[in-house]
């Protein structure tokens, strides 16, 4: 072998090996990427989870069972339990943010909640805080009202 083959021959064997590094680090940072969004996932549900739980545990037992009046005592709680659907509703619509599994866990818990008069009433009173879109999920999707 020539010099010149030889001397071919290793910078063929170095872009080889470059170009599988390459190849390496970019699976890895795929790797690492989807690790993030899943860390990510959990952390939004983990929190959302929270936020949940300590609004319906602020309530006082008459609103979490729909016998109270509606008042502003009561619309004030109403509404941040409205808040929250209404980022959770912006986050399914962020794409590969919210998994579907959850976000339909999430609808399914409106639908139960929004089943009550009292939360329903109280929807309609508050309904023109929300964007459109939102209204539109709420009233088409959640409390299926067909106008």
């Amino acid at each position: 072998m020539s010099v010149e083959q030889y001397n071919m021959l290793m910078f063929v064997v170095a872009l080889l090996s470059m170009m599988l590094t390459a190849v390496v680090a970019i699976f890895q940072m795929r790797k690492t990427a989807r690790q993030a969004m899943q860390q990510n996932r959990i952390a939004i549900f983990s929190e959302y989870t929270r936020r949940y739980h300590d609004i319906i545990h602020q309530w006082p037992e008459d609103i979490f069972n729909g016998t109270a009046e509606l008042n502003e005592r009561t619309t004030k709680y109403l509404r941040l339990y409205f808040d929250l659907c209404s980022e959770e509703f912006y986050l399914s619509q962020q794409k590969d943010l919210l998994p579907v599994d959850v976000w339909q866990y999430w609808q399914d818990g409106m639908k139960i909640m929004m089943q009550n008069e009292l939360y329903q009433k109280c929807w309609q009173k508050l309904k023109h805080e929300y964007n459109g879109e939102f209204q539109e999920f709420i009233e088409m999707k959640i409390i299926n009202i067909n106008n």
